[in-house]
Order: structure tokens, then sequence, then C-alpha cells
């Protein structure tokens, strides 16, 4: 029965099989979702610092996996050239058993050794993709510091500004920490002043209906 599956997935798998995210996902899931210019620009790089990272390590885990296989052939090669005056039977046999554990472990590496280039070839797809979203980013605008004071205020008055909007657009309770998040804002951010006069009209209800 196993073989017969495996037969039937080994049809199937002929299909490509992608194991990272689609391009799609990249631009509007992970770039897209940021609300300012440049909190796109600062995802890149945080996506090309976790994908240089990951390469590193695969890169890493080939270079060992070759290594592996190597002293596997030169442990295979000794036990090949063992030569016994009178070789018995029990020594045949426990060749025959390390060369088939030999051979098992070799397969092994050289299976992860495959996956280990397939993920290598998925990070190496997404950290292009990366660099030339960052490029085509700072085409419109460089990018800055992370901890520009104007950008910071910029960037947390839009994020909660839209996580509020859709709060209110869904009817949905205000989150207590969101609210406490966005009062801890500099007195100038619009949310701040927006989320202060909904508070107000809230508190006028509740002493109209007590």
């Amino acid at each position: 029965m196993s073989m017969v599956l495996l037969e039937k997935i080994n049809t199937l798998l002929q299909h490509e099989v992608v194991g990272r995210h689609s391009y799609f996902q990249l631009k509007y899931f992970i770039i897209g979702k940021e609300p300012t210019h440049q909190s796109k620009l600062w995802q890149c790089l945080r996506e090309l610092k976790s994908r240089q990272e990951a390469i590193k390590a695969i890169i890493l885990e080939l270079e060992d996996a070759n290594d592996k296989i190597a002293l596997l052939d030169i442990q295979a090669e000794r036990i090949n050239l063992k030569k016994y005056p009178k070789k018995q039977e029990l020594n045949l046999k426990e060749d025959s058993i390390r060369l088939r554990r030999l051979n098992r472990q070799k397969i092994a590496l050289l299976e992860n050794i495959v996956k280990l280039k397939e993920n290598l070839k998925n990070n190496e797809e997404e950290a292009a993709f990366f660099i030339q979203t960052f490029e085509d980013l700072e085409k419109v605008e460089k990018i800055k510091p992370w901890d520009d004071l104007g950008l910071q205020k910029e960037y947390w008055n839009t994020r909660l500004t839209e996580d509020i909007n859709m709060r209110l657009l869904l009817q949905s309770p205000l989150d207590i920490e969101l609210i406490k998040t966005i009062l801890a804002l500099n007195n100038d951010a619009p949310i701040k002043q927006k989320t202060l006069h909904i508070l107000d009209s809230q508190q006028v209800k509740l002493e109209r209906q007590s």
C-alpha cells in the first residue's frame, strides 16, 4: 500500500510545489499593509535581514551536509578495502549491514541537501523581490532614520487611525488597549484629538442617560 501511495505522490509531485510566499503576498500582505511610505522601506529592510540570516544558515548546513557525505564515503571505502586472511561469514554480514546503514545515511543527507537548496532558492527569490521593492520605493522617497521623530509620529498616527476607523466602520467595540495607546501619543496627533472627542461624546451620552 505504501509503495502504491508513494508512486501516486511522485506522479502528482511532478507539478511544481513552491514553498515560498507568492509575490502577491509579499507585495500586498507584507509590504502593502504598512501604513506609510517610510514604514514600507523599513519593512523591506527587516525582511531582507531575515532572509540574509536564513541564507547564511542554509549555506552552512549545505557545507556541513556535503562534509558528512564525504566522511560516509570514506567509511564505506574503508569497509570495502578491508582484507582478511580468512574473512568469516559474520564479518561479511557485519560489513554488509554497515554499508547499508552508511548508504541510508547518505541518502538522507542527499535528500536534505535537495530541501536545503530549495529553501535557499526560495529565500533568494524573496530577497531579490524585497531588494527590487526597496529600490522602487526609494525612487519616490529615500529611506530615513527609524527614530526620526516626525516619521514616527506620522507612522503611529496613520496606523492607529486605520485601526480605529475600521472598528468604527464595523461598529466594533473600541479596545481599551488601543485607546490607551492612542492617548499615549503626542498631543498634536490628529487621531488623539479625534479619540478624545469620541470619549467626550460618549461621556455626555452616558450622563444624559443617567
